[in-house]
């Protein structure tokens, strides 16, 4: 048995991480079956972060409110490129969609499946205002699911919220929410700034 073949048994390697510069055991982010094409995550459990991301596209001719789509992903800049079609591996969802781009991004979630749980929530809402609020008003619950961890006993959890739109127009005040919830930190995104170096000034 190869050296690649026992790493795919295991779905482990050990490698440094491109973050903290350790050599941890990363896990296998892609392996196509019957394929010798195999990726592994570049960073370890403890400096992966999660995000749930809201998309848009302009305006579209018949309806009112422009289409949107939620998703989870470690690596937001990289996912909008597949929403787009720059690279492969997009939603179907989104493969009619035209002129993408974000209006909200989220980060400070336990782990995938916490990550997840908050995505699903978010998606028996409708349309892009209603989306947002929903998020905001998520955050003002104790749990998102019976199985979720209280909001309260994340000492060492801080969420950060990532605008591309003005949250006022969509009716969400940032103060008021900020004061009900202080574990929020808001910041504005400028269109070209990408979500993992940008220096992003609070709104």
């Amino acid at each position: 048995m190869t050296k690649i073949s026992q790493e795919k048994q295991h779905k482990t390697t050990t490698r440094k991480c491109s973050k903290c510069r350790q050599v941890k055991n990363l896990k296998l982010a892609f392996d196509k079956m019957g394929s010798s094409k195999t990726r592994y995550r570049r960073t370890c459990k403890s400096c992966t972060k999660h995000y749930v991301y809201i998309i848009q596209e302009k305006y579209h001719k018949k309806s009112r409110q422009p289409h949107t789509y939620c998703g989870y992903t470690t690596d937001p800049d990289h996912r909008l490129l597949q929403h787009q079609g720059h690279l492969s591996g997009g939603a179907r969802r989104t493969s009619s969609m035209q002129d993408l781009s974000f209006s909200l991004v989220i980060d400070g979630y336990l782990d995938m499946e916490d990550a997840m749980r908050f995505e699903k929530k978010i998606k028996k809402a409708r349309g892009l205002s209603n989306r947002l609020q929903y998020a905001c008003a998520l955050m003002k619950m104790n749990k998102w699911y019976k199985k979720s961890v209280a909001l309260k006993d994340r000492s060492s959890t801080d969420f950060n919220f990532y605008w591309y739109v003005q949250p006022s127009d969509y009716g969400i005040q940032i103060d008021e929410l900020e004061t009900l919830v202080p574990i929020l930190h808001h910041y504005l995104i400028e269109d070209d700034d990408a979500i993992s170096n940008c220096s992003a000034r609070v709104a």
